[in-house]
């Protein structure tokens, strides 16, 4: 049992994964952002030691509620522990995090069974939580169905109405979230991962009660506990919002495939309302930066890679006879809004006319 706290000053018994989990999330990004098998092989062993003992927790792969849930929702009605199925989504979401470990440190079986488990607890899930007449899980509440959609648990066939549930509940809300803490980031990440990003950046810069512009008013430099301002008043965990700046906006992402930024996706999100982005990142291979602004429809985007890397860059386009590059670059293929480039270290600048306007060339 991996405390929730260190030293743990209550519920001594208390084996909630909600907050447990962080360990094997954050050894697992740790590899994804460095490479470094050592450290995956190093906290293999009690990284398997606690999703089996979550087994042993589990009736039918179905772990029971506990007290935390989306800690600090404002959802009407809401008591200690829900939604309900939290506890069970983050088992899978451990299952899922040591079979892919496994199967990087050439563990083949254990990955093999790993994998196993989890489209058993994937099965039992669905069949538990997921009303198909409703086409939502559990009471329909915008993290109750972001976080399976976020998490890959969602059938492919469903995922289109568990999204559209959530945008008429934002809508519903004016366009307000009614999350906690976990809602606050799996929220954002399952609409962007879902191409709503549009809508993420809504929530990102919505003011008024509950926001994040409603937390900072008045002068204040820290996020509180709760979205109405009381608890802690220095408490971070609200703040997840601040990767979704340069994950999203200025696109810069790494690839699990390939880990230690040996690899670089940039995809950059570009809003309306927004003319420039510049951001920059330290990655082990030296900084990524990306920065873009927009003129009038025309929009000139830079990249930086580092030595001894590769890229993917997802310009944003509808065509690439709109797309001029320097150095002159063809692409290799198009996707839905963007024209796609394959790339090794180096500085880039990529110019999108105006629609209408193409460019010659390269």
């Amino acid at each position: 049992d991996i405390s929730i706290v260190s030293p743990r000053p209550y519920l001594v018994d208390e084996p909630d994964p909600t907050w447990s989990s962080a360990y094997l999330v954050m050894v697992w990004q740790y590899y994804v952002h460095t490479g470094d098998r050592r450290f995956l092989a190093e906290h293999f062993e009690s990284m398997k030691r606690y999703v089996d003992y979550l087994g042993t927790q589990a009736t039918n792969h179905i772990l029971p509620k506990y007290w935390i849930g989306d800690w600090g929702t404002i959802v009407e009605g809401w008591q200690e522990g829900e939604p309900v199925l939290v506890t069970t989504a983050f088992y899978y979401e451990d299952v899922r995090i040591l079979s892919r470990a496994a199967a990087v440190l050439g563990r083949s079986t254990e990955a093999e069974v790993y994998d196993a488990l989890a489209q058993r607890i994937r099965t039992a899930f669905n069949r538990t939580y997921y009303d198909a007449q409703r086409q939502q899980y559990e009471k329909g509440t915008q993290f109750s169905n972001a976080f399976p959609l976020y998490l890959g648990l969602v059938d492919p066939a469903e995922q289109k109405a568990v999204l559209d549930n959530i945008l008429r509940d934002l809508t519903r809300r004016n366009g307000h979230f009614d999350v906690g803490v976990l809602g606050a980031k799996y929220l954002i990440d399952a609409l962007t991962m879902h191409g709503r990003a549009d809508v993420a950046y809504q929530l990102a810069t919505q003011t008024g009660y509950p926001s994040w512009a409603h937390m900072l008013e008045g002068g204040r430099t820290t996020l509180s506990e709760f979205w109405d301002l009381h608890g802690s008043h220095n408490h971070v965990m609200m703040g997840s919002i601040d990767a979704w700046f340069y994950r999203a906006l200025a696109g810069i992402q790494p690839d699990e495939a390939r880990p230690g930024f040996e690899h670089i996706v940039i995809r950059p999100f570009v809003p309306e309302s927004v003319s420039w982005v510049r951001s920059r990142v330290q990655t082990i291979r030296g900084p990524v930066a990306v920065d873009w602004t927009k003129r009038e429809g025309a929009l000139e985007l830079n990249v930086a890679i580092p030595a001894n890397c590769e890229a993917t860059i997802h310009v944003p386009a509808s065509s690439a006879d709109l797309v001029q590059s320097t150095p002159p670059l063809d692409p290799s293929r198009s996707v839905p809004g963007a024209v796609v480039y394959e790339v090794g270290s180096g500085d880039y600048r990529f110019r999108r006319a105006a629609a209408g306007l193409p460019h010659s060339g390269r």
